[in-house]
């Protein structure tokens, strides 16, 4: 529930009510300045992507949405809503996306994998231009 504002004269104002968390704030600059990222290596979502899924996960494999918040430690669900309930393969499928995206952050942070890409860069000589020239070429 703390206040987050980020800035960019390009994009028009928005306020989110969303679940969110400091994870997503990596993503969600990162396409607010057009910079290129992997999706896969955060545990945080970009908030401004359509597919954002309105979750926040926890750094234990727990999560809370609009409508159930899931304790990972006793894997008990505490529906928030009367409406909606989630089946047994619902749960299995969210909370294999949560681990996913849990694993793959540790992962990049464990193997110092931005180090690698920098040392990978530096080894090719690949500049921003020639990157930019390639993608231009491939469109």
């Amino acid at each position: 529930r703390t206040p987050f504002i980020i800035y960019n004269p390009g994009i028009e104002p928005q306020v989110f009510d969303e679940y969110t968390s400091y994870m997503n704030i990596v993503p969600t600059i990162a396409n607010l300045f057009d910079l290129k990222y992997d999706p896969r290596l955060y545990a945080g979502h970009d908030l401004l992507s359509s597919t954002y899924d309105n979750r926040v996960i926890f750094a234990d494999g727990s999560w809370k949405d609009p409508n159930a918040y899931y304790n990972a430690s006793t894997g008990n669900v505490t529906y928030t809503t009367e409406t909606t309930t989630y089946s047994q393969e619902e749960l299995n499928k969210i909370n294999t996306r949560v681990k996913n995206k849990i694993k793959m952050s540790n992962l990049a942070i464990k193997t110092d994998y931005f180090k690698h890409l920098y040392e990978a860069k530096e080894e090719h000589r690949i500049t921003n231009d020639e990157t930019k020239e390639d993608e231009s070429s491939t469109e």
